[in-house]
């Protein structure tokens, strides 16, 4: 889902450039892998428009309500990872409107599938944060890029089940919600690790202020998102990646950390089912 040194506001700055080899993730994270270059921008201009426009036009017209809770366990400092489940195409609009920049002064970095940086939609999403990754073979390129926006405090947006996972039954109040939390992916834990064990100037293995995971539940009321149906996010504790660097090796302390991030969004779906 490289590295500069960090700068007072990265996000106004020149797309970040991937390519340093200094920088790469271990073997382990992805193999195989391919070294194409991979940089990402936030367009201030662009995210001045959009943003109004989400929270004022397009989601109150199409969502009845969207309610957000846990806000409040946003870092305001610090690299942050954002875990969100995936259930539709409208989840990074909302994940942005729930935690990117009017809430914590970050802009929200996408990694996403090839194919949604393609065409016209490609060229908005890549000026809004956005960066490919291939879902079917891993590129280093992509991987040191997400190292790299960690090692300069910016927030990464993971969804660490890997896929949008279309819930097609509509859900009745008065039914059980089919819907469940899908295995995670190891890439959220391994990158996580490998920023925090870096060895460049960071704070990002400080336990106060280092690098953060924020587990993020999506629900619709219509399971599969429908006009007017309703949308709940429930933003989970921060989890401090930190501790878990005493684990031992790497491949063990991401294996803690992503059963640890899968436990908090299987908590945070059992919430919002309730």
């Amino acid at each position: 889902m490289t590295q500069l040194h960090p700068s007072p506001n990265p996000d106004t700055q020149a797309p970040v450039n991937s390519s340093s080899a200094n920088a790469a993730p271990p073997n382990s994270m992805s193999s195989p892998v391919r070294s194409t270059s991979v940089s990402s921008q936030v367009s201030p201009w662009l995210t001045a428009i959009l943003y109004p426009l989400a929270r004022y036009l397009v989601l109150p017209l199409y969502f009845r309500r969207v309610q957000i809770q846990g806000q409040e366990n946003l870092p305001q400092s610090g690299a942050i990872i954002l875990a969100p489940t995936h259930r539709s195409r409208w989840d990074p609009i909302l994940v942005a409107h729930s935690a990117g920049y009017p809430v914590t002064g970050k802009h929200p970095h996408f990694m996403t599938s090839a194919n949604e940086t393609e065409g016209l939609q490609g060229l908005i999403v890549r000026r809004v944060g956005a960066f490919p990754v291939d879902l079917g073979r891993a590129g280093i390129g992509s991987l040191r890029h997400g190292l790299e926006l960690l090692l300069n405090q910016q927030m990464l947006v993971i969804f660490p089940e890997g896929n949008v996972f279309f819930i097609q039954r509509n859900r009745e109040k008065n039914q059980p919600d089919p819907e469940q939390v899908y295995p995670i992916k190891p890439g959220l834990g391994r990158l996580a690790v490998q920023a925090a064990r870096s060895d460049r100037p960071s704070d990002l293995d400080s336990e106060e202020s280092g690098l953060h995971i924020v587990p993020i539940s999506l629900r619709y009321s219509s399971g599969t998102p429908k006009f007017r149906c309703e949308v709940s996010i429930l933003i989970g504790e921060a989890i401090a990646v930190a501790p878990y660097l005493d684990e031992g090796s790497s491949k063990q302390a991401a294996k803690s950390l992503t059963a640890r991030v899968k436990s908090a969004l299987v908590q945070l779906h059992q919430r919002l089912s309730q």
